[in-house]
């Protein structure tokens, strides 16, 4: 398989991934703002709900480094194959 293809393959999937990281982490924060903002007289409820709203924001954080670390790897493993 040529590196070229490879490196596309690998770009595919990781846009794909990040895309489905992005729609939970959206889900996520959505079930987690409307559980934190529902009159309800659990306490455990909106201590989850915080829970779900740091775990969002992590994944989130979490997904853009690896998106951006895998985008620059491509772009390097592009000029080399350019310069060969």
């Amino acid at each position: 398989m040529p590196i070229e293809e490879l490196t596309r393959q690998i770009a595919w999937a990781t846009t794909q991934l990040t895309l489905v990281v992005v729609g939970v982490t959206g889900v996520t924060w959505l079930v987690a703002s409307l559980l934190r903002g529902v009159p309800l007289p659990f306490r455990s409820v909106k201590m989850a709900s915080n829970d779900l709203l740091e775990s969002a924001v992590k994944a989130l954080f979490q997904a853009s480094i690896w998106a951006a670390v895998s985008s620059l790897i491509a772009w390097i493993v592009t000029i080399i194959n350019s310069a060969a």
